[in-house]
């Protein structure tokens, strides 16, 4: 079984994250490789409220086809706000 790749297991990471708000109706932007801490900026509709995400991917039980070997069979993801200015 091929193992993913720790940086596209990453972006993919991001684009789930990002994908999963957008269909809730948020408002998600992934920043550039070189904003440190932050990986998405998502507001509300109106964007009276901001926070930023950083996403982190765990690649220890997912195949090298994407598919993900959990219990349950849903992919996980986890998320932790961070300060914005």
């Amino acid at each position: 079984m091929k193992v993913l790749n720790p940086i596209l297991s990453g972006v993919a990471g991001e684009y789930l994250v990002a994908g999963e708000l957008s269909r809730r109706g948020y408002i998600a932007s992934i920043t550039l490789r070189n904003s440190k801490g932050v990986d998405i900026l998502a507001s509300n509709e109106n964007a009276s409220k901001t926070v930023g995400i950083q996403v982190k991917t765990n690649i220890k039980n997912i195949k090298g086809d994407g598919s993900k070997t959990n219990p349950r069979g849903v992919p996980g993801f986890n998320l932790r706000p961070v300060p914005t200015m």
